[in-house]
């Protein structure tokens, strides 16, 4: 994933479902993965997508923050699914006790000891 590729799924997700885009967020070394803040309806909701191709949906984001409050969207994920063939992760996966995945580096892990998927794939590790 780069930015530009996000840009255009987030642009054209978003119109979709008639939800503005308010700002981008690019990854640095933490947080480490972009984030797009969507004003849907009334409400805001963020969009949250790593290198390797993750994508999440949370109810709040702050860049120098860690706290992330993982929801399902359904129009947002059909629009992703239609547009791009993107399935999002779900709120109980995200939510879910710990499971390396092979791509996850093991110092990290050992290190930051993550409680959850969401955690460890969504996080601000330096």
């Amino acid at each position: 994933m780069d930015l530009i590729q996000f840009k255009k799924i987030v642009f054209e997700s978003a119109r979709q479902v008639a939800c503005d885009v308010a700002q981008i967020y690019e990854p640095n070394v933490t947080p480490n993965f972009y984030t797009a803040e969507l004003e849907c309806e009334s409400e805001k909701l963020f969009l949250l997508c790593t290198h390797s191709d993750e994508w999440a949906f949370s109810k709040n984001f702050d860049i120098d923050g860690c706290n992330l409050s993982f929801v399902d969207t359904r129009a947002l994920s059909e629009a992703l699914k239609s547009l791009f063939q993107i399935h999002p992760l779900s709120w109980a996966y995200l939510r879910s006790g710990f499971e390396k995945q092979p791509h996850q580096s093991l110092g990290d892990i050992q290190y930051w000891k993550p409680q959850t998927n969401g955690e460890a794939i969504f996080n601000w590790w330096d």
